[in-house]
């Protein structure tokens, strides 16, 4: 609502202060909330209550006069605030803009200035740098000559030296050299003074070399002396000074000294060993075991007095372990394995050393891994210190200021340089490098110490004979162990009527079962069976094997359990012969391989052949009378399969991997294990097949002798639901020799054996038949023979067989059906059938004679 719109008359009535309400930018600072603002707006008419009562109409209805001129007032302080703010935003707006400007001229104007003091402060560093670097190089050449002047004075106190020593008179010598106050002073003196007389051989010179090397060799004397008392006090800083000096000298001779002394508290192998002569090897490992922790505890406390006192411990270090390996070491390992008194004893021993020494001198690694460290450290630390001196000194730059210093390590040039001795003119070289390069090795690792090349050079000279060592032990052992098994004792003998090692069988029953039960016994296979017999055994019974839980798993049941303790003492035995030749064959596989083999050619050869060449003495007959007893020789080829088994087992194992790095061997060795192993299974299946054929003999005997032609034409129609005793007698024989099969045979051999039994019993049934007459009640006899022989064969879990015995229930249907059905049934269900073998079939019909034709026609032929 506009001002213009409200009249006077509307407000005339209204007081002044009620009219107005003063809206101020304040009001719009924080979050805008209407109903706030209405209430704020019209307090001022809230405050007038009764004057507002009086303008109202005479009813008391609510005036809207005052609110109205109330907002209209509010509208147009709104829009006086609106214009104002507006205002005051162009204004703020034009202050940034000119602000913003003058900020980027200020920012500029400081960049300049920035930039020229940059500029002015890299020219000042330059300059400073410029000046060091003067400074420097000006002490650089001041050292310089000092050390120059300083060398100078050094040779001429040697030359004058030298000088004295070549008249020969030791009165005449410098004081230094008689002192004892000053024996390290004299020492390097007389190191120097040595250097020059060897540097200057002659006639001329003769007297003083002779009387430089005798005094040298006095002062090196009594510094060794005083360094032997320092020792026993054990003083180690006077024993590090006095090493300092000493291995200056070229002799060495206190590293012989200490190397000596330290020898001397290592353990003594003949003492060790003595009236040990024979040393068992239980003995040995003690011994061994006590002569190594006490070189180690020695060496560990000599190497860390080394590390603390002499200058280059490492060589040090070196020819204490060159002693140890080339004497203390060696000369125990020869006198243990001399003393060994059999063979076994003697690699047995070897090992033990072996291993004991390897393993010593792995702490004995680490010990020097420890005392190279600290000397490195050392090293460092000293090398640090020289890098230092030698970037201060002006050789260490391209342009060298003083040519002449190049020289002063190798020989001095200028006043003193050469001097005449007895009218000959000597040239004095190298005198102020002299002692600088003396001590033992030019670096801190100098000739590095391999401790696998000395360990093996140790046992180098045993192994020329340790692989026949090693397969005459092995041998030895496979021919006791197999001996111990296959031995017989009194009763076996008796039982077998034998008085030598194996001999003949008794004949008789009591004889082949005594052979049966070594034989077993021999390949550590149980003479009973695990399983209970089945019922068809015990009476060729009625029982079904159907439920027979051999038949259903399809496996072999171990009836004692357990693997052959003779091959796996064999094994055992190879297994350590291995684990040596590991440490201590200088050909692995080749050493590998021929255990193996040794190992391999007694457990075929001389245990297995030798138990199946027995087997085969009780091996059931083709045409016997008796019932063939084929679990025997199956549970004699469960064992021998359980054997090599185990055997190829451990070959995989143990063998192959130590001959993968001989390829050649290795593929010689495969087929070697394969052509013996194929002999084996050679003469296994050959067994097998002697059992099967006695089987089915049997059956057939049983069959022939039991069948009688009236069980084919019963009178009586009850008997037509029964099987016949002959199918009860030879169902019962099939489903026990089978289960004698299932028990130890496995894998592929007991498919292909079941698969021939169930093929040749097949063929058998069915030429059975055919020599019939069959009635049609006899046609429902043999109907039963049949499923009878079916079920059992169908426990062989053999397809083909299960086949074979559908086809022929489906064909004893041919018997039994009118001839009108049969083309019927051969269309539908014996199609795959010949006719021809359908005909000779059809024969057995008792209405053959009568229907030939007919059949004929049926059949096309």
């Amino acid at each position: 609502m506009s001002a213009e719109r409200v009249g006077e008359d509307d407000v005339a009535g209204l007081p002044r202060m009620m009219s107005t309400y003063d809206l101020t930018l304040d009001d719009f600072q924080h979050a805008f909330d209407p109903k706030i603002f209405i209430r704020k707006l019209t307090s001022p008419i809230f405050g007038f209550d009764e004057e507002v009562k009086k303008i109202a109409d005479s009813n008391g209805n609510f005036h809207p006069k005052p609110y109205g001129v109330l907002f209209q007032s509010a509208i147009e302080q709104l829009y006086s605030l609106r214009r104002k703010v507006d205002e005051d935003i162009r204004v703020l707006i034009s202050d940034t803009k000119m602000a913003e400007a003058e900020h980027k001229a200020q920012l500029k104007e400081l960049n300049n200035k920035f930039h020229w003091i940059r500029t002015e402060f890299q020219h000042l560093e330059q300059r400073i740098s410029k000046v060091s670097h003067t400074a420097v190089r000006t002490g650089q050449q001041l050292e310089a000559k000092d050390l120059i002047r300083r060398k100078t004075d050094d040779s001429k106190i040697l030359i004058r030296q030298f000088l004295e020593f070549n008249t020969g008179n030791p009165k005449k010598l410098d004081s230094v050299f008689t002192d004892d106050k000053r024996l390290q002073e004299a020492a390097l003196q007389i190191q120097k003074l040595q250097k020059i007389s060897r540097e200057l051989q002659g006639a001329k010179t003769e007297t003083a070399h002779s009387l430089i090397q005798s005094t040298g060799d006095l002062i090196e004397r009594k510094l060794l002396d005083r360094f032997s008392d320092q020792s026993a006090a054990t003083n180690l800083d006077k024993m590090k000074e006095l090493a300092r000096t000493l291995c200056k000298f070229e002799s060495q001779k206190l590293i012989d000294q200490y190397v000596e002394r330290v020898m001397e508290k290592m353990p003594d192998p003949e003492k060790e060993l003595k009236g040990l002569a024979g040393i068992p090897p239980s003995v040995f490992s003690d011994k061994c075991k006590q002569f190594y922790d006490a070189m180690l505890r020695e060496c560990r406390q000599s190497f860390t007095v080394i590390g603390k006192v002499f200058p280059n411990p490492y060589v040090v270090a070196l020819r204490i372990l060159k002693n140890l390996f080339g004497d203390r070491i060696k000369t125990f390992i020869n006198l243990s394995v001399g003393q060994s008194q059999s063979t076994g004893d003697y690699l047995v021993v070897l090992e033990d050393a072996h291993y004991q020494t390897e393993k010593a001198a792995g702490h004995l690694a680490s010990l020097k891994s420890d005392l190279l460290d600290a000397s490195l450290n050392h090293q460092m630390h000293t090398t640090a210190l020289g890098r230092l001196r030698a970037s201060l000194s002006p050789s260490s730059r391209d342009s060298n200021p003083n040519p002449a210093l190049d020289s002063v390590n190798t020989r001095l040039t200028g006043i003193g340089a050469e001097v005449s001795v007895g009218g000959v003119g000597v040239g004095v070289a190298g005198i102020g490098g002299v002692g600088a390069g003396v001590g033992v090795g030019g670096s801190v690792r100098g000739e590095e110490f391999k401790f696998k090349e000395n360990v093996e050079a140790l046992f180098n000279p045993f192994r020329a004979d340790y692989l026949e060592k090693e397969v005459a032990h092995l041998r030895q052992h496979c021919q006791t162990i197999i001996a111990q098994a296959t031995n017989l004792d009194e009763k076996q003998r008796e039982d077998l009527d034998d008085k030598s090692l194996f001999g003949r069988r008794k004949k008789g029953a009591k004889g082949s079962r005594a052979l049966k039960r070594w034989v077993l016994e021999c390949l550590d296979a149980p003479a009973v069976a695990g399983s209970p017999p089945s019922p068809i055994h015990s009476a060729h019974g009625s029982g079904s094997p159907k439920n027979n839980s051999a038949f259903q798993k399809r496996r072999a049941i171990l009836g004692g359990g357990g693997e052959s303790s003779v091959v796996s003492r064999v094994l055992n035995h190879l297994s350590a012969g291995l684990e040596r030749s590991d440490r201590l064959a200088e050909d692995v596989p080749l050493c590998c391989n021929r255990l193996a083999s040794e190992a391999w050619a007694f457990l075929i050869e001389s245990y297995i052949k030798v138990a199946l060449q027995l087997a085969d003495q009780v091996l059931p007959d083709d045409d016997s009378r008796d019932e063939p007893d084929t679990r025997f020789f199956f549970r004699a080829t469960g064992a021998v399969n359980r054997i090599i088994r185990k055997m190829s087992r451990h070959y995989r194992i143990k063998i192959l991997p130590r001959l993968e790095s001989d390829p050649n061997m290795k593929s010689r060795a495969l087929v070697a294990n394969k052509e013996a192993l194929a002999s084996l299974e050679k003469r296994l299946l050959g067994g097998i097949r002697l059992c099967l054929n006695a089987v089915v003999k049997y059956a057939e005997r049983l069959l022939t002798k039991q069948q009688r032609p009236a069980d084919f034409k019963p009178k009586d129609e009850m008997v037509c639901f029964e099987c016949t005793d002959a199918c009860h007698m030879v169902s019962g024989f099939i489903a026990v020799q089978a289960e004698a099969a299932v028990e130890s045979l496995e894998g592929r051999n007991l498919d292909a054996y079941l698969a021939e039994l169930g093929r040749q019993f097949h063929a058998l049934v069915l030429s059975h038949l055919r020599k019939f007459s069959v009635s049609p009640l006899g046609a429902m006899v043999v109907a039963q023979d049949v499923k009878r022989f079916q079920d059992v064969v169908s426990a062989f879990h053999i397809e083909e067989v299960s086949r074979l015995f559908s086809v022929l229930r489906d064909m004893s249907t041919l018997l039994l059906l009118p001839v009108e059905q049969l083309g019927m049934v051969v269309q539908q269900r014996l199609s795959s059938v010949p006719k021809d073998e359908l005909h000779d079939f059809l024969r057995s019909r008792a209405d053959y004679a009568k229907q030939r034709i007919q059949i004929l026609s049926l059949l096309n032929i």
